[in-house]
């Protein structure tokens, strides 16, 4: 009979449906544009936008004012071409319905969207959807999807709802449909099963849209309830999962795409779009002169060991945690040292973000063994207590394993007492007369054959019933029951057990809802490193990607080469990671590292300047006992840079409450000893706003208040110790600069060579400070402009004119000229360009001496024709520095085949030659080994240091010395060994060689003298006045001149004044001065004894 209903109401709705539509009503998608408002009057225009919005993904402010206007209009096209829909009837109310459902639904979960494509709900449909009915809950209307996606609990209250007979027949189908052993069978328990966000009525709303579907599309229910459906949803998540959330002919067309692609090749896998990765993961798009990269030990253990998070995760698998921002700061502990910032980021997302991958659920031991002592609970404890300690995935289906173990205790007890019941009433019944059914009139009155004895309920069973059945409710309705002679007393159990079954199935959903009532507050949320976590973690690609890596083996030797060096750009040190050891018996066309390595040790090895506007606290820079700058060769330059951030800021903020402070920051001192050219780095020149135009986007220099702040002190330690100062500026973007940006750039950059004043104010305090380099300059040697991006030779792409223009710029407007110098720094590759290919051709006004190299041909001049102070007044650089890349051994190489590629010749090429200053780390060196010829020595310790060596001695024959960037740090531990090598290869002595023996104690010596001269100097000057005075007065006093020369004081004071001089002319090789001076008082001292020898052979003594 319900069968017959369920085709007749059907039937019936479908004629229903089919006659309402006139054939005329159907319209087309493009009819949005000139949709009208007399159509959308019945529709809530608000929720209709909040539906486009989420649909469509468009925040468009126009999707928000309330109005049908066009840009509204044009939503809806495009969201009735987006989503299909089946069914007869019009797409313009299709489509409107269809927005407001994804309307209602954003207003009871804004970010559905997020949530439905969450993995979590995509891991539920594919291994749960018969189980968990998810599929049907998400179809079946904005309330209960938003409780299905919400994991709301909360059931409608369905008691008031009526019975069957004032239900709609679709609702009444679809009940018809879920009703069964799972779900009840009655109208409250299917209600009770299925939790919505709303009341009665939107529960029955529900139901009527599930019953249209499968009055439509017969068996849309089952399909929706079966676990291959929501298999089949999670190939195409992006697409499916919205349509299954829109409105009834929506869910139809999706349920049709599904039954037609049964018979088609399977689906394509369309995952949903990863989460964006964090911004520690993105590559740096806009470099800056405080971004660079420094690879430490500690960055080389995470390498080593970022394959084994095993250890991690050992350290808080049996952890329970209160929140995940707890769980994480336990993971973060253990990952810290061993994954690089990008990946902790992406494990930091999968625990604190929205898809709660670590949450679990489980009981609490101490509130679950106090429910011990609650009388009610007493039957039940044995069954709940085995779940202390057990951990599951959500909350749902802890509850449910309580709910089944606590139901199967309940039931069972109760079963017992229905056994009981129906063991009493059988053998209590008595035999009674079988009951015969009357003769009708008119049949004969036959014999009764034998028939067996029959027994039956009598009084003395309700007595038995009444004093041994302690449930009045089963009393009451084995006393309200009627029941028929029984042959057996089996017979009267089971009609025993038929009418108690349902008062018994009350009985335990009772008593279910009231101990779970008792049972739920142990229940409780913990956050601990699920399975399902782990596997996350496991599968990111920094994680996973490196364990089959064929490349990472034996990274701890093959890259400890890298710890210590430092680059100012990820070039530089890509091709330094490119330039490690193989693996041994590995392809030799291979690179040594796989992308994925080189990609995490960028990272490891980024860094950016923390509190770089901050102020600094400069001071004297001279490393103790430091002397001056050795005497060296013209092609011996030392050159280093100085990044600003190697001062610490001023006044740094305390440590936050409960941590420890840090170690007290100190500035870095420099070796002049070692350095003989000393440039501040960390100032640049770049574009305030790079995406406006010419006129908007102002070129502007940044960290300008780092030199002010750093000026005094820098010049005056650098020169007291006699090496030379410049100012370096990043350029960036230079290419692209107007005239008028060139211009401005040299402006700027030439204010910063200006002098400061000796002695700001007249306190005895900067007076004192002034007079170590009272006789030096105050103001910089000179100006090093860093173009990023030149490749050194002829561009298409860059415009090289522009570096041509702001070289000359900025060398007009020295402040000095006569004693300022201009040095470009350049980064191109080597390694990539063949040694065939030119270098620097293009660059040959600015870097030959006097006019250009075709000027000088055309002109017939010979070369080197030009006189020394010629050269000084029409040279525009002096110095070019070149960041060289590693192998150094090939690059070096590389860089002087260019040059001789290039259009120099002769003497030309010679000076350009002794103009670059290769630039390389200051550490790293010990592990970088000389290439070995067959037969030569292999021996480890012997080859540390060996290509440094090398280099240093190839770098003094063809080029001008060497650069570091940055400075040798006293802290470095390859510092002695740079300063041996170059002292051992390039100091040069200023001592004759007759004077060799006392030359390890002069040494002492000057290591004092020479920051001191002007301290000697004056001295020298006073005592040398003091004498000239004593021995002009000696000619008018005899006291005096007793004082003078028969006690000897004006031959002591000659002699201290040339052993000054001779000290100084020792000591400070640049120095000229001392030794005419000293040259001149020896020859005045043989005057002046030569006088007073004829003045006493003539005149006798003085009286």
């Amino acid at each position: 009979m319900k069968v017959l209903s369920r085709f007749l109401t059907r039937f019936w709705l479908l004629v229903i449906v089919g006659a309402g539509v006139p054939a005329g009503a159907m319209a087309s998608c493009a009819d949005f544009t000139n949709l009208g408002d007399a159509a959308v009057a019945d529709y809530d225009i608000s929720t209709v936008q909040a539906g486009l919005r989420a649909a469509l993904e468009d925040s468009n402010a126009r999707l928000s004012d309330g109005r049908l206007g066009s840009v509204t209009r044009a939503a809806l096209g495009k969201l009735c071409a987006k989503v299909p829909r089946q069914g007869v009837g019009p797409d313009v109310p299709q489509t409107l319905d269809l927005a407001t459902d994804y309307g209602t639904l954003s207003g009871l979960v804004a970010e559905w969207r997020s949530i439905v494509l969450a993995p979590g709900m995509i891991a539920r449909l594919s291994q749960s959807n018969g189980e968990t009915r998810m599929a049907l809950r998400l179809a079946a209307g904005p309330q209960m999807a938003a409780a299905a996606l919400t994991g709301t609990a909360s059931v409608a209250d369905c008691s008031a709802l009526g019975d069957a007979g004032s239900i709609s027949p679709a609702a009444q189908t679809a009940l018809d449909l879920l009703s069964g052993p799972q779900l009840g069978y009655a109208l409250a328990d299917i209600c009770a099963a299925l939790p919505i966000t709303g009341t009665g009525e939107d529960f029955l709303s529900a139901m009527r849209r599930l019953g249209q579907m499968d009055l439509a599309m017969a068996g849309a229910t089952d399909t929706l309830m079966s676990d291959a459906f929501g298999v089949w949803l999670t190939q195409s998540p992006g697409d499916r999962l919205p349509r299954l959330l829109g409105s009834v002919p929506a869910v139809l067309a999706l349920l049709q795409d599904y039954e037609d692609g049964k018979a088609t090749a399977p689906i394509v896998i369309d995952t949903p779009e990863p989460a964006p990765l964090p911004a520690s993961c993105s590559a740096r798009t806009v470099d800056s002169a405080t971004h660079y990269f420094a690879f430490s030990q500690d960055n080389l253990d995470a390498l080593t060991e970022n394959v084994d998070v095993q250890a991690a995760f050992e350290a808080v698998k049996e952890m329970q945690f209160t929140t995940a921002q707890q769980l994480w700061a336990a993971l973060q502990a253990n990952l810290q040292g061993v994954l690089d910032q990008c990946t902790l980021d992406q494990i930091k997302e999968l625990v604190v973000g929205p898809e709660f991958l670590p949450r679990a659920f489980l009981i609490d031991e101490e509130a679950t063994k106090s429910l011990s002592f609650i009388e009610d609970l007493q039957d039940v404890m044995p069954v709940v207590e085995p779940f202390i300690g057990r951990v599951a995935p959500d909350e749902e289906t802890l509850v449910s394993g309580l709910k089944a173990a606590v139901t199967q205790q309940v039931t069972l007890e109760i079963n017992d007492q229905v056994e009981v019941a129906a063991t009493t009433l059988a053998a209590a019944a008595e035999p009674v007369p079988p009951v015969l059914d009357t003769r009708p009139e008119g049949v004969p009155d036959y014999e009764l054959p034998e028939l067996p004895a029959t027994i039956g309920v009598t009084d003395a069973t309700d007595l038995a019933i009444a004093s041994t059945v302690l449930n009045e409710a089963f009393r009451e309705a084995l006393a309200d029951s009627n029941y028929l002679p029984a042959t057996q007393p089996e017979i009267l159990k089971g009609d025993v057990r038929r009418i108690l079954r349902p008062v018994a199935q009350k009985q335990i959903d009772a008593e279910v809802d009231a101990k779970m009532a008792l049972i739920a507050p142990v229940v409780m949320s913990t956050w601990s490193l699920t399975a399902t976590l782990k596997a996350r973690i496991l599968s990111l690609p920094d994680v996973s990607g490196v364990v089959d890596d064929p490349t990472n083996q034996d990274l701890e030797t093959r890259l400890r080469s890298l710890v210590g060096v430092e680059y100012p750009n990820a070039r530089l040190f890509r091709s330094a990671l490119n330039a490690v050891p193989r693996v041994d018996g590995s392809d030799a066309t291979a690179p040594p590292l796989s992308d994925q390595l080189v990609a995490t040790a960028l990272s490891l090895a980024e860094r950016d300047v923390a509190d770089k506007f901050k102020d600094r606290a400069f001071g004297p820079l001279a490393a103790p006992d430091c002397g001056c700058v050795p005497k060296r060769p013209e092609t011996a330059e030392v050159y280093g840079f100085y990044p600003f951030w190697f001062a610490p800021v001023k006044d740094a903020p305390p440590p936050a409450e409960g941590e420890d402070a840090p170690p007290e920051p100190t500035l870095q001192l420099v070796d002049f000893g070692l350095v003989s050219r000393l440039a501040f780095y960390g100032m640049e020149l770049t574009y305030a706003n790079p995406d406006g135009d010419e006129t908007t986007r102002n070129l502007s220099l940044i960290h300008a208040d780092r030199w002010i702040e750093a000026r005094r002190s820098f010049v005056n330690s650098a020169h007291r110790h006699r090496a030379k100062v410049d100012v370096a500026f990043d350029l960036r973007d230079w290419s692209n600069w107007t005239a008028s940006e060139i211009n401005t750039a040299a402006t700027e950059i030439t204010r910063q060579l200006q002098a400061f004043e000796r002695v700001p104010t007249q306190t005895l305090a900067d007076v004192q400070a002034a007079i170590p380099t009272l006789f030096d300059q105050t103001y910089p040697d000179g100006v090093t402009l860093v173009f990023e991006d030149y490749a050194g030779k002829t561009m298409t792409d860059l415009n090289a004119q522009n570096l041509i223009d702001i070289v000359r710029a900025v060398h007009a407007k020295l402040p000095q000229p006569e004693n300022q110098h201009v040095n470009i720094a350049l980064d191109f590759s080597l390694i990539d360009i063949p040694g065939q290919q030119p270098v620097l051709s293009n660059l040959s006004d600015l870097l030959l001496t006097g006019r250009s190299l075709a000027q000088k041909r055309a002109d017939g001049q010979e070369e080197g024709q030009f006189s020394r102070r010629e050269q000084q007044e029409t040279k525009v650089v002096n110095k070019i520095l070149i960041f060289l890349e590693r192998p150094t051994t090939e690059t070096k190489k590389r860089l002087r085949a260019r040059m001789d590629r290039s259009d120099f010749r002769g003497k030309e090429r010679s000076e350009i030659l002794r103009s670059i200053i290769p630039v390389v780390p200051p550490s790293g060196h010990e592990f970088v080994f000389q290439r070995q010829q067959e037969g030569d020595v292999t021996d480890e310790e012997a080859l540390k240091y060996s290509q440094f060596v090398d280099d240093a001695i190839y770098f003094e024959d063809n080029f001008s010395g060497i650069g570091f960037w940055p400075v040798p740090r006293l802290t470095d531990p390859d510092i002695s060994t740079i300063k041996a090598t170059i002292a051992l290869d390039w100091n040069q002595h200023n001592l004759p060689k007759e004077l060799n023996v006392i030359r390890a104690p002069l040494v002492q010596v000057c290591t004092w003298a020479c920051p001191n001269r002007a301290y000697i100097t004056l001295a020298a000057a006073a005592l040398f006045a003091f004498v000239v005075i004593l021995t002009i007065r000696s000619f008018y006093s005899g006291a005096i001149n007793q004082l003078a020369f028969r006690l000897g004081v004006v031959w002591i004071g000659m002699g201290a004044v040339i052993l000054m001089l001779f000290v100084l002319d020792i000591c400070d090789h640049q120095a000229f001065w001392p030794r005419i001076l000293m040259i001149w008082l020896i020859a005045i001292l043989g005057l002046i004894i030569g006088y007073n020898f004829v003045q006493r052979v003539k005149n006798g003594p003085k009286p």
